[in-house]
């Protein structure tokens, strides 16, 4: 029995309001040779009934009975998928139609890579354009990704293009992360290459903003996804942490020395951890010494010329 070449898998829960235009963006691609993967978690409003009025073979539905959390839902389509390749797409984001296509391309064309991600365009819950990411501009070959995952965040779930057998064998998705593919990207990125194609092929909905608590959550999550658990010996250090990684929203909580201390033994752990049989760490030593400049320039602009 042939196989398709690549699975797109998309979780769905209380989606109604965008649904259908998520779903027929990945059914006009150009690229042909996937199915459809779509497992509704327990929805409660008329998502189902939009999935089901499809009528197109490629559409794989699954349907939860319950609600069971877009962790297990996410490990669940890896185990289901039988593309070589798994493109995830979100419900309420819109994939533009050469995305499979260029994405398939690039994979073959660079064999040593295992997950490619692509630039994304930021919309409202009305479609208006709000603007592109930054994180994009600044990120788009392994060193460079792979620097950038140990502080924050550079790569959007609904644009990647993965092989699945390696993602499975790092055991999937864990289910105590609230940015459970945050944390699977990093994981990836110390056994594996990720890069990016430096065009927007994704547009990404921006829905409204966490509360408090979980911002809080997120936060500690990514300071201990970076493994620098050394550096948390006190309250004093897991402020400079803090502090590192958004130069631009906290004041100073140490002497302008002291943090450069912290950050850069941070950046020559980051560094020294890297497999050279991936990465060429030259060219991560000067992405590094790069961001380094950067962080300094924000640092004095935000607390010594007071903007």
């Amino acid at each position: 029995m042939s196989y398709p070449k690549i699975t797109v898998f998309m979780p769905v829960y209380n989606a109604e309001r965008h649904l259908g235009e998520a779903i027929e963006s990945i059914l006009y691609q150009t690229y042909r040779d996937f199915e459809f993967l779509i497992i509704n978690d327990g929805s409660t409003d008329t998502s189902k009934e939009i999935i089901l009025s499809y009528n197109d073979p490629r559409i794989i539905f699954v349907d939860n009975k319950e609600n069971l959390g877009l962790p297990f839902s996410l490990n669940k389509g890896l185990k289901l998928a039988k593309g070589e390749y798994i493109a995830r797409m979100d419900a309420d984001d819109v994939s533009f139609p050469k995305r499979l296509e260029k994405q398939v391309t690039f994979l073959k064309d660079n064999s040593d890579v295992d997950m490619v991600a692509s630039w994304i365009e930021k919309v409202d819950e009305d479609g208006k354009h709000l603007g592109f990411w930054r994180a994009d501009r600044k990120n788009n070959i392994p060193e460079e990704i792979y620097y950038t995952l140990h502080f924050k965040n550079c790569i959007a779930h609904s644009s990647v293009l993965f092989n699945k057998e390696l993602i499975l064998g790092l055991g999937g998705y864990k289910k105590d992360f609230l940015n459970e593919d945050y944390e699977l990207w990093l994981r990836l990125s110390k056994v594996a290459k990720i890069n990016k194609i430096k065009e927007v092929l994704v547009k990404y909905r921006e829905s409204n903003s966490p509360s408090k608590s979980q911002a809080y959550r997120l936060y500690v999550e990514r300071l201990y996804m970076a493994s620098f658990h050394e550096f948390l010996s006190d309250e004093r250090q897991k402020e400079i942490l803090f502090f590192i990684k958004d130069p631009e929203r906290k004041k100073m909580p140490a002497k302008f020395s002291e943090i450069l201390k912290v950050y850069n033994q941070m950046s020559n752990k980051i560094i020294n951890s890297a497999d050279s049989t991936l990465l060429d760490i030259k060219k991560l030593k000067r992405f590094c010494r790069r961001r380094k400049s950067h962080f300094i320039f924000n640092m004095v602009k935000r607390n010594y010329l007071g903007f």
